[in-house]
């Protein structure tokens, strides 16, 4: 008999369950749990988990990150359609429903996802008269399988958590994004949710978890969920002091999801792909000419990319939806950003050798204020994430508070809390990565005396050497 560390709890695993072949996990049939219990809950709670789901939609979608609405509660979605690729629950699509999205078409290459969302259809259109001007298709289709992909084009293409499930993710991905309406019919956004390989510790290991998690019997399958779940609730407490009970409300408050329905989710999660953000996003700029705009780094990494203005004739501008002509404002704001002057300093730290440091051409008594946007050629190439670490007395973000964080006696390299991985990522710095780097301003003491961001280019070279250009906007 052999054992693996789940959570906190050692489990027995036969001979037969280490070699058993899983194939694919029953998602239909947790969200169909989870819709039954949504139902039978009181319609306050319905309500609630979709008022959830739809914020966290537009405010994806938006560009002032607001919500997706002003004070007079402008819906995003606007006579917009709407495609949802593996709509599980079908939450996600309901959430477009609220935002006035016109026509909705929600596909799942399994029958209880099918279900699922034909049911939460149903009970929210039935006998509704608010809803008659639009429309809402569900029916059962693959990604992977061209006959099976929607006959129409849509303005917004989305699709969460689906696409590193298919066996294919790459297929799934071009497939997904070549759904977006092309320039000539307006243009369009893609919106999607994929595992990130940077933000798991050791996808290998997750990958057998998932395996063995199909492969037992319900009891140890129970015990599994319920060990990784206080686990989880548990890490809350001893690092942030937070009350586990309410951290699981929080979860649903996120995205309108249940904590156990996504504990499950996680662990029977197979089978499963794990990429980086840079490959993504070299990835839907070759295949499909759209234009990332927002990256939010997390386990699973949240990805918009739209219609490349560049690609709009004169006569096709009017065609655009007014949430695509927010976005591409956004992007010609960003052409104008300030051109960033080598040489760049590569930053000289044990194990981050991918790291580089350009001066930013800003005042010191800025640093506390400013977050920075990186673009490489004038695209927006991967992750923009936080440190934390706050000004000194004298105004400035020393690099050398940096370096402490990484000294201090409670990192531990090859198992990184996950706060840690949330800020650094799970190898560390965040740059140690491709296409990374630091949204705040840090005081470079040495070489540029001067305010500085950190960064890495998109493949990882040498910026001082590939012929790139670098670019830096920054929000006040």
């Amino acid at each position: 008999m052999g054992h693996v560390f789940c959570g906190c709890l050692l489990i027995p695993l036969t001979l037969a369950a280490v070699l058993y072949n899983p194939e694919t996990y029953n998602f239909g049939g947790n969200w169909q749990k989870y819709i039954r219990e949504l139902s039978c809950s009181s319609r306050d709670d319905l309500q609630l988990s979709l008022g959830i789901s739809r914020f966290h939609l537009v405010r994806f979608l938006s560009p002032d990150d607001e919500g997706g609405h002003s004070d007079d509660d402008r819906p995003v979605l606007q006579n917009l359609s709407f495609i949802d690729i593996g709509c599980g629950s079908g939450i996600h699509s309901a959430a477009a429903l609220f935002s006035h999205a016109r026509h909705i078409i929600s596909f799942d290459q399994q029958e209880g996802s099918v279900s699922s969302t034909a049911a939460l259809r149903h009970q929210l259109m039935e006998n509704d008269n608010s809803f008659s001007d639009r429309s809402w298709d569900v029916y059962l289709g693959d990604v992977l399988i061209q006959s099976d992909l929607p006959e129409v084009l849509a303005d917004v293409v989305y699709s969460w958590g689906a696409l590193h499930h298919t066996r294919d993710l790459w297929t799934a991905l071009e497939n997904s994004c070549r759904l977006v309406k092309p320039p000539e019919d307006g243009g369009g956004l893609l919106l999607v949710a994929l595992y990130a390989r940077e933000m798991v510790r050791d996808p290998d290991y997750w990958i057998y978890i998932k395996q063995l998690y199909l492969a037992v019997d319900d009891l140890a399958r129970g015990k599994m969920e319920r060990d990784y779940g206080w686990w989880i609730l548990r890490e809350q407490v001893m690092q942030k002091g937070r009350n586990p009970f309410q951290m699981a409300e929080d979860a649903r408050l996120q995205r309108g999801m249940n904590f156990w329905t996504d504990v499950k989710d996680w662990l029977g999660g197979y089978p499963i792909e794990f990429s980086e953000a840079a490959e993504v996003i070299r990835f839907v700029q070759q295949r499909c000419g759209l234009v990332p705009v927002k990256v939010e780094p997390s386990t699973v990494t949240e990805f918009l990319f739209v219609t490349d203005p560049k690609r709009f004739a004169p006569a096709q501008l009017e065609k655009r939806s007014k949430l695509l002509k927010e976005w591409h404002e956004e992007l010609l704001n960003q052409s104008r950003m300030v051109l960033l002057d080598g040489p760049f300093f590569q930053l000289d730290y044990p194990r981050r050798t991918k790291c580089y440091i350009a001066d930013l051409p800003v005042k010191a008594e800025e640093m506390s204020s400013l977050r920075v946007d990186v673009l490489e050629d004038g695209v927006f190439y991967g992750f923009g994430l936080d440190t934390g670490i706050p000004v000194d007395a004298e105004g400035k973000r020393k690099l050398t508070s940096l370096f402490k964080e990484f000294a201090e006696e409670d990192y531990n390299a090859a198992n990184p809390s996950r706060e840690w991985q949330g800020r650094f990522g799970a190898d560390g710095l965040t740059c140690n990565h491709p296409g990374r780097h630091f949204r705040e301003v840090f005081w470079l003491e040495t070489a540029l005396d001067a305010p500085a961001v950190i960064f890495s280019s998109s493949d990882g070279s040498d910026p001082n050497k590939n012929g790139r250009k670098q670019h830096f906007g920054a929000e006040r």
